[in-house]
């Protein structure tokens, strides 16, 4: 027989992976969401959160594969990439795309996203071929 207290550590056991989860998804949303809101006042400043959404996005799709981290990274890399280009800041903007992709392949998902496909082409058309 087990005792209570050894019945809620099982429990307590078993949705710990869950809980972990819930909160890597709550951090990149809480991430993207003052990205987005820094964006409009200071652009630069949007930068480093888009990142940091994105690794955040990144560590829960790398262990689960669930959730709604596949639409926060979209969205993250999809807002970086268009602040990058408003910026100038082309070939990192190009970079970003390049990684977005690298980590769709890795993970065996389609990069079906249509403003980042389409801004890759107009990337690559500012972007010299050296960089």
């Amino acid at each position: 027989m087990a005792t209570a207290a050894q019945i809620d550590a099982y429990i307590d056991a078993q949705l710990a992976p869950e809980r972990k989860r819930r909160e890597g998804e709550r951090v990149a949303v809480e991430l993207f969401q003052r990205a987005y809101v820094t964006e409009k006042e200071s652009p630069e400043r949007s930068i480093p959160l888009y990142c940091e959404s994105i690794q955040a996005s990144k560590t829960i799709l790398t262990s689960t594969l669930v959730g709604p981290g596949w639409g926060y990274l979209e969205d993250s890399y999809n807002r970086l990439t268009l602040t990058l280009e408003k910026l100038g800041r082309f070939p990192e903007a190009l970079r970003q795309v390049d990684d977005y992709r690298a980590f769709c392949l890795e993970k065996g998902r389609n990069t079906h996203l249509d403003a980042i496909i389409k801004r890759e082409a107009r990337l690559k058309k500012k972007v010299p071929r050296s960089s």
